[in-house]
Order: C-alpha cells, then sequence, then structure tokens
C-alpha cells in the first residue's frame, strides 16, 4: 500500500513539475519577444497532423518551439481535436492561446452569397465589397477563373498589405 501511495505522489508530481515547466515556458516565451506583433494567416488543412502543423507553425515563426506546442497539444488532450481552417493569428503568440484556438476551431470564414448568373467580374468586385479579397485577386492575373484553391479573408489591417 505504501508502495502504491509513493509511485502515486511520485506521478502526480512528475506531471505538475511537466506542466508547470510547460507553463513556465509559455509565459517566458511569450514574454521574452521584442518582436513587433504582427498579424499573419494559416491554413490547416483536414487530415493534417498536429506534429506537421507544429513543425510548419514553427517554421512560419508564429511559435519558437514545435516540440513544446506538441507537448502541450498532448498533455491537454487537443492533438487529435484540431479543427480545420483558416487562422488569423498576431505573431508572436503564446502556445496555450494558439493551442485552444485551433483544438476550438475558432478559424476565419465568410458566407457569400453569389446572385445567379453572376459573371465572374461581378462575383470578384463582391468578394472585393465584402473585404475578403482584393481586386482582381478572384479572377487571377490573367482573367481566368482559378480552378481550385483557398483566398485568404482580408481585415481592415492586412487590406493594404500585398
Amino acid at each position: 500500500m505504501l508502495r502504491v501511495a509513493i509511485s502515486f505522489a511520485v506521478w502526480c508530481a512528475a506531471v505538475v513539475f511537466v506542466l508547470g515547466g510547460a507553463w513556465w515556458r509559455s509565459f517566458l516565451e511569450f514574454r521574452s519577444s521584442t518582436e513587433a506583433h504582427e498579424t499573419i494567416l494559416f491554413e490547416i488543412f483536414p487530415g493534417e497532423g498536429f506534429s506537421e502543423i507544429a513543425d510548419r507553425l514553427e517554421a512560419g515563426k508564429v511559435i519558437s518551439s514545435a516540440e513544446f506546442l506538441k507537448l502541450y497539444l498532448i498533455l491537454s488532450g487537443g492533438a487529435s481535436k484540431i479543427q480545420p481552417g483558416l487562422y488569423e493569428f498576431e505573431i508572436p503568440r503564446e502556445t496555450g492561446e494558439l493551442a485552444k484556438a485551433i483544438v476550438s476551431g475558432s478559424s476565419r470564414e465568410a458566407e457569400v452569397r453569389i446572385p445567379e448568373g453572376a459573371t465572374i467580374r461581378e462575383v470578384d468586385a463582391l468578394l472585393v465589397r465584402k473585404g475578403i479579397l482584393r481586386e482582381g485577386e478572384f479572377i487571377g492575373k490573367e482573367g481566368i477563373l482559378p480552378r481550385e484553391g483557398t483566398f485568404p479573408i482580408r481585415t481592415a489591417s492586412s487590406a493594404g498589405r500585398a
């Protein structure tokens, strides 16, 4: 009985130590950044694994450690609950907040009703008026509608950028 109690206490201490260390690292990661804040769009594709997502976030400088995000997602139970979609992140981003956003599925989506019989140019103008795309972005450079693809939703902060 004593052996079980000691094993349980050691296990609990290890979990508290790991979670405390994860929180502390996340806190330091967020506080230590002196970079100017920037907003980026990041897409998570259906069927993409949490490890791939974490690696892409690190490569895009959204987070400083893919391994830390992976550990956080595993310990919080969110590794298998990540929702696909287009996300807008301010970087640098605190790891815990980022993990909550991609698990809750708070991606950026817009619903647009296209009138029946609208031309491609009219659809392009509608998307520009709604603030979703810049003029000509839907049509493409050659005036040809792209067969497939995603179109990032523009915001007031990102509308002026190329």
